[in-house]
């Protein structure tokens, strides 16, 4: 390790320093991922893409450019445990989190009404990808060999859902910006999610030494949440502008972004450790909240009552994390 390494590794020794570090990056992740999807967002409605297509396909995966860029830099940084929480944590946070809050900022309505046939489209998808995850993680390890697996799902996803963009094409929606201007923005903000990510895994592992506290812990709570903040904000966002068929695409089809092509994508830089807590309690937490989130759902709307006691089984998830042996 060079002297510039030691003294830049030698700061994450400091409490403050790591927290502050945190902070900051987390700010500059959400600023950056938020004017990253708007950018994209632009793009897809000049293309005349659909309300849930761009939900589903564009703005899912451009909210889920944070959880890619942390996770590559965990495995880099020889925390590859760190992306297994990481990922389950967001898929909790996004369900739970996201379309909870989206529920209670719905303007003038009791309901988060979808006219996508959300069971029938994506659902069924989300289901598939957690039980791979399953299969893939019960000996603790997620290889090169499952990496690939995650891989095929994940193009078989996206080729369904190109697929079905002919058959969902709207009217274009002029915008001034030209492409030129929309490209530039995006590569700009995605340097900015590049490096703010790395700060932000720095601090995390930092943190955990001189908290004692583990990365799965922080990887599954701080580091979920604030990489979540896209879908998160977008939701609330489209659901106050009654776009909810693009909320719903954003949330689930952001979840299978996240199981299936970062989980593959990190597997295949390097092996994944799973740690006990992801296995024995973040793994069976993220299928129970697919069943709650299912039997909510089965008549396409969201009501208040319901997204409260999301945000309340959040809190418990919280909690129980935080209480349970390392």
């Amino acid at each position: 390790m060079d002297n510039f390494s030691i003294l830049y590794y030698s700061f994450f020794a400091n409490k403050l320093f790591c927290i502050g570090v945190i902070v900051v990056s987390l700010l500059a992740l959400i600023f950056s991922a938020d004017r990253f999807t708007l950018s994209v967002e632009i793009i897809g409605e000049k293309k005349g893409i659909s309300s849930f297509s761009q939900g589903a396909i564009i703005i899912a995966i451009c909210t889920s450019m944070p959880e890619l860029v942390t996770s590559i830099f965990s495995v880099l940084a020889k925390s590859s445990e760190m992306v297994i929480s990481n990922i389950l944590g967001t898929v909790i946070a996004n369900t739970l989190l996201a379309i909870g809050l989206a529920a209670i900022f719905v303007k003038k309505k009791k309901i988060l009404n979808f006219n996508e046939p959300v069971l029938n489209i994506i659902f069924p998808i989300f289901l598939c990808s957690l039980l791979i995850v399953y299969f893939t993680i019960y000996d603790k390890t997620v290889s090169r060999l499952d990496a690939v697996i995650y891989l095929i799902g994940a193009i078989i996803y996206l080729k369904y859902r190109i697929s079905c963009l002919g058959k969902e094409r709207v009217a274009i929606k002029e915008h001034p910006e030209s492409y030129f201007k929309l490209i530039s923005e995006l590569a700009v903000f995605l340097a900015l999610i590049t490096v703010s990510s790395k700060m932000l895994v720095d601090a995390i592992i930092g943190l955990t030494k001189v908290l004692n506290v583990s990365t799965t812990q922080l990887s599954a709570t701080i580091i979920a949440v604030g990489s979540s903040f896209p879908e998160i904000s977008v939701a609330i966002v489209d659901a106050r502008k009654g776009k909810y068929d693009r909320l719903i695409g954003n949330i689930l089809g952001s979840n299978v972004f996240d199981l299936l092509s970062i989980i593959g994508i990190c597997a295949l830089i390097s092996p994944l450790k799973v740690t006990q807590l992801s296995l024995y309690f973040i793994y069976p937490f993220a299928v129970g909240t697919l069943v709650l989130f299912w039997n909510i759902i089965i008549d396409n709307k969201v009501s208040k009552p319901e997204a409260s006691f999301m945000l309340l089984l959040y809190l418990l998830f919280i909690m129980g994390l935080f209480t349970k042996p390392l």
